[in-house]
């Protein structure tokens, strides 16, 4: 049973014993540093390259991921926020398939959507991992400078 452990403890000159319990389910995940995408020129986009995501269950149970972004402000609309203007939620995309194409990948939006078919087992011994591979695209026109902005992720 998943959420059930037996210990088993041997004192020293006594009789073994033991004892299953039921361990309350933990969703929990860790997440690599910065999605950094690098120099874009605009109206153009990344293409097949990915900006890779490695999730990390550091929970107790298996889990699915959902993810969200915003540009300064939740709900904002924005994958990122720009010294100049801002880039809409939908140019930034994620797949969970590496070299996927920039057009077929699936668009991160403002609220937590699951990431379709993505799982990661339960921990056992060692950590348990999947990746999301990232991509993006500036517009024609009405951005300029360092852009920034924050994707969340969350375990279901």
């Amino acid at each position: 049973n998943p959420g059930e452990w037996t210990a088993t403890v041997t004192p020293t000159g006594g009789t073994a014993g033991s004892d299953t319990i039921t361990m309350s389910s933990l969703s929990a995940l860790n997440v690599t540093g910065t999605i950094a995408f690098g120099e874009l020129a605009l109206n153009t986009d990344t293409g097949s390259a990915d900006k890779t995501t490695t999730v990390t269950n550091t929970g107790n149970v298996s889990i699915g991921v959902q993810v969200d972004g915003y540009g300064a402000a939740n709900g904002d609309g924005k994958a990122m926020t720009c010294a100049s203007g801002g880039v809409a939620i939908g140019n930034e995309k994620y797949s969970k398939t590496a070299e996927t194409p920039y057009a077929s990948k699936t668009p991160l939006t403002d609220t937590a959507d699951p990431v379709i078919n993505f799982s990661i087992a339960k921990r056992t011994t060692t950590a348990t991992t999947g990746d999301i591979f990232w991509g993006f695209g500036l517009p024609l026109n009405g951005v300029g400078g360092s852009c920034s902005g924050t994707v969340v992720f969350t375990a279901i």
